[in-house]
């Protein structure tokens, strides 16, 4: 199992969680749109990660270091800072967002690749839908579903209601020529990467500027 991994699959118990890049799935509110699952109920990585802003914006994100027994920037930067951008833990699904959108040439998007992140409520429905599939003898992964997310600033961002549509062979076009994400790759660990992020977010002047220069960096200062 990787360092970035805490598990996969169902199995993995998403309790201690505290609480947009390009790739992932987003949904305005109150927004409805069909996806199709290219993950497995069983192979959908668990992983500790850090969403910060960056340049006002959010939909930034970095693979928490102390997974890997590392010492982790971003959390003694979130312990120094009531808990700002602190670690979630996100189960991953490789999803195709099938309605995709319209680009500003008028030029129609569809059947685009998604990482859809979700955090332990949305697991749990994720969940009792993979039951489901499974007693119908299927699965998540070949599976289309209609998903909202209701009009509400603490809905989830990739939406809360999922409703099964139907399946597809995956083996054949258009669907056969989409692969899951390299997760190897999109949750790296990246500690230089980490350390330039702390270190903006300590220039550009927060209550963490002298705590994180004093602070001993020890594998004893992370909170596990």
């Amino acid at each position: 199992m990787s360092d970035w991994m805490l598990g996969s699959g169902f199995d993995t118990s998403m309790e201690g969680d505290v609480s947009k890049s390009n790739n992932r799935l987003w949904k305005p509110k109150g927004s409805e749109k069909k996806i199709l699952f290219l993950t497995s109920g069983r192979n959908a990585p668990v992983v500790w990660e850090h969403g910060y802003q960056s340049g006002g914006t959010w939909g930034h994100f970095l693979t928490c270091l102390s997974q890997a027994k590392m010492v982790c920037p971003m959390c003694l930067w979130s312990d120094a800072n009531k808990g700002k951008y602190r670690r979630s833990k996100v189960m991953f699904f490789t999803v195709l967002d099938i309605d995709g959108y319209t680009a500003k040439d008028g030029t129609k998007k569809t059947n685009i690749p998604r990482l859809m992140g979700c955090k332990k409520d949305v697991v749990d429905i994720i969940k009792r839908k993979w039951l489901s599939r499974m007693e119908a003898g299927g699965d998540l992964r070949g599976s289309i579903f209609k998903v909202y997310r209701p009009n509400s600033d603490k809905s989830a961002s990739v939406g809360e209601d999922f409703e099964f549509v139907s399946t597809v062979d995956l083996t054949v076009p258009p669907y056969s020529e989409f692969k899951e994400f390299d997760y190897e790759k999109e949750f790296a660990l990246e500690p230089d990467r980490m350390r330039d992020v702390v270190e903006r977010l300590r220039v550009e002047g927060t209550e963490a500027s002298s705590y994180f220069s004093d602070k001993v960096a020890t594998p004893d200062s992370v909170k596990y």
